[in-house]
């Protein structure tokens, strides 16, 4: 099955921007303290096999592309994903 070529430009796009992220934080002096902020339409799921990187208290079920995405990022340099590790306030979750 193909995909639409609208989607391979996107997934391309993205793609390079996934990339861009990995170069710069790669190229960063070793001894500056790691903090990734961005909007990156993650969604990070509450599978089992991933609580020790994001906890278990995920706003979604399931993990779409981005959010594996950012959980190899994360597992490759040691790091966590801090909005999944602890409790979300009642108004902030998703209906």
């Amino acid at each position: 099955m193909a995909m639409r070529p609208q989607r391979h430009l996107i997934m391309k796009k993205k793609m390079g921007f996934f990339d861009a992220v990995e170069r710069t934080y790669d190229t960063r002096p070793r001894n500056y303290i790691e903090i990734v902020i961005g909007v990156f339409n993650v969604q990070v799921g509450k599978e089992a096999v991933n609580f020790h990187m994001t906890g278990k208290h995920s706003l979604h079920n399931l993990m779409n592309d981005n959010g594996s995405w950012l959980i190899q990022f994360a597992v490759l340099w040691n790091m966590i994903t801090e909005s999944t590790i602890y409790p979300h306030k009642e108004y902030m979750e998703v209906a």
